[in-house]
Parts: structure tokens; C-alpha cells; sequence
């Protein structure tokens, strides 16, 4: 019998608790660093990242280097069931919104085709489908905003053979992981 999309998540997400969380910072370092020396990193003169949670690739280092190198910044903020994406200047520009997670709170940013978008995932398979949390943000948001050059980010030992997928499943272009890049 197929795993469904709610195993696969359940499955990954127990393993993610496992791990000591020094171990995920390790790797998301790797991660972040790995992005960063991508083509579509360089050319991008914005960013539009989600802010990581306990357990997910972090994206601090993505978000402080992005600044040093003079590129805008912006994070997801849920408004029912749309994501917009707000500039941020500083991680003060956070607060805690929707599902526990930091939101900014400013205005929207105008869609730029230009942006990088960074979006997060639970698994995904060798050919990039990727397993998110259930609701369906970034799949809706990229459909609706298409053009974007996109990177999803993830720890390796979340990668599996296959996954299921749909037809409004959104591919990123690239999949970085701890231990490569899958375009």
C-alpha cells in the first residue's frame, strides 16, 4: 500500500524531532550556504523567504546575508487562505502570527517576477514534488504569481523515491539540500 501524502508528513516530521537540534542547525548551515552560491541567488536583487520554524532548514543566515548584499527582503504573511509577502528590514519587523509562526506585519510588497522565491517543504522526491504542511500556501501563491525563479529548501534524509502528488502542486526549479542541489 502507497504512503499518503499525511504518512509521508507524519513519517518526517517525527523523524525531524529526533535529530538534535544542533544537528538541523549544522545542516541548515550547509543548506543556506549551498543556495547562496547559486546563479539564481547571485542575479536576484530580492528575496522572498519564509521565516523557519524549530525543525525546518533555517533561513536566518539567508535572510542576514541577503541584507548585507544589499537585496530586499521579504516573508509570507497569511491572510485566510492567500499568502502576501511584506518587506522586512529587521527580524524586529516579526511578531507572531498565523499557525505560531513570525509574520511581518507591514504592507505588501508589489509582485516582482525578479524575486527568488524561497519556499519550505516537509519531503519531497528526486524529482522535486514536494510535501508541505497540508494547506496549500506556496502552491496557490505561485500559481497565481508564476514566473519566479524558485528554490525549496530541505535536509537530505527528507528526500524520498517518490511522493504523491497533484496536478496544483507547484515544482520549485531547485531543490537544495545538505548534500545537493537538484535542478
Amino acid at each position: 500500500m502507497e504512503e499518503t501524502k499525511q504518512d509521508i508528513r507524519k513519517r518526517i516530521l517525527a523523524m525531524r524531532r529526533r535529530i538534535p537540534a544542533l544537528m538541523l542547525t549544522g545542516k541548515s548551515g550547509i543548506i543556506e550556504k549551498r543556495l547562496m552560491q547559486t546563479e539564481e541567488w547571485k542575479r536576484a536583487d530580492r528575496i522572498y523567504t519564509y521565516i523557519s520554524l524549530p525543525g525546518e532548514v533555517e533561513t536566518s543566515e539567508l535572510v542576514t546575508t541577503a541584507w548585507a548584499e544589499g537585496k530586499m527582503v521579504a516573508a509570507p504573511r497569511v491572510e485566510g487562505d492567500t499568502l502576501v509577502f511584506c518587506q522586512i528590514r529587521s527580524f524586529d519587523d516579526l511578531q507572531e502570527g498565523c499557525f505560531h509562526v513570525l509574520e511581518p506585519q507591514g504592507i505588501p510588497v508589489e509582485d516582482d517576477v525578479r524575486a527568488l522565491i524561497v519556499m519550505p517543504g516537509v519531503a519531497f522526491d528526486l524529482q522535486k514534488h514536494r510535501i508541505g504542511y497540508g494547506r496549500g500556501f506556496y502552491d496557490r501563491w505561485l500559481s497565481a504569481h508564476p514566473g519566479h525563479p524558485t528554490a525549496a529548501l530541505s535536509f537530505d534524509f527528507a528526500l524520498e523515491p517518490s511522493v504523491p502528488s497533484e496536478d496544483t502542486d507547484i515544482v520549485p526549479d531547485m531543490l537544495v539540500t545538505d548534500r545537493r542541489i537538484i535542478r
